[in-house]
This record gives structure tokens, C-alpha cells and sequence, in this order.
């Protein structure tokens, strides 16, 4: 199997599921299509084959870390391109399998990644009245209890 896009390691987040009507009128192709996650790292360039080797790599070290619980209570933005998510706390487990993947795939990445669970994609002037519709929305429902339990591809 090769793939010929850049391809991500993501931790499904099962227990946000009931978020993905409002991702999927706020949100623009590629993330409205995938189910509430956080991405953990990006290790693969286009040009960069993953096989059954790279496959098997994966498997091996996803499966040494353990599952873990974090919440998602606290909302947070990107300034540029305009987006909202919610934050993953703590995010110890998640820095620590980020790591796992980068140092066994000798990836260099300038700066350290902000875990999130995207809700919107808005430009920066929407998003105060967006933020507003997923608090009147979901706002009793935070915070979102959940557990790590497996990486996808």
C-alpha cells in the first residue's frame, strides 16, 4: 500500500462525536468530512511511501503507549486562518506519542504542534458569533470526558 498524500496520525475523539453537525456546517473540506479528532503528527511527506513496513513501525509503536483520559473543556482560536477548537487537557500523553512518532521517523519539526479539536474554520471576524452558536449548542455539554484509546492513519 503507498499513499499518495500527505497523511496524518490522528486520536478519533468517539466521545465528541455529537459535535460533527455543527463541524460540518462550519467547517470546509478536508476536516468536515473526518470525525472529531486530534491530530498528533503529520509525519509522512507525499513523496514518502507507506508501506506494509512503515505500517507494521506504526502498529508497533502506537500499541507501547498507554491509553489515556483527557478533557476538552476550554475553547481556543487561531488568529490566522481563522479557527476554532476545542483544547485536549492535559496534553502530556498526547506531547509524549507526538514525540514517539517524530524521533522514530527522524522528523524535524520547527515548532511543536498545538493539539486541538477543530470546530470552525471562519474568518476571524465570525468566529466571536460562532463561538457564541457552539456555546448555546453544546455549552452543557462541556467538558467532553474522553479516553485515548487508538491512533488512526
Amino acid at each position: 500500500m503507498k499513499v499518495e498524500q500527505p497523511t496524518s496520525l490522528i486520536v478519533p475523539v468517539n466521545d465528541a462525536a455529537f459535535l460533527q453537525p455543527f463541524r460540518q456546517k462550519h467547517l470546509q473540506r478536508p476536516g468536515v468530512t473526518m470525525p472529531p479528532h486530534i491530530t498528533i503528527q503529520s509525519p509522512f511527506l507525499p513523496a514518502q511511501a507507506i508501506d506494509r513496513q512503515v505500517i507494521a513501525q506504526l502498529r508497533t509503536l502506537c500499541a507501547s503507549q498507554p491509553q489515556f483520559d483527557f478533557t476538552l473543556a476550554t475553547i481556543g482560536r487561531f488568529t490566522e486562518p481563522g479557527v476554532l477548537y476545542l483544547v485536549p487537557e492535559p496534553t502530556a500523553a498526547f506531547r509524549i506519542l507526538n514525540r514517539t512518532m517524530r524521533t522514530h521517523f527522524l522528523i524535524d519539526v520547527s515548532r511543536p504542534p498545538v493539539f486541538h479539536l477543530t470546530l470552525a474554520g471562519w474568518h476571524l471576524t465570525e468566529l466571536d458569533s460562532v463561538e457564541e452558536e457552539f456555546f448555546g449548542r453544546y455549552g452543557d455539554r462541556l467538558p467532553i470526558l474522553a479516553t485515548a484509546t487508538e491512533v488512526c492513519l
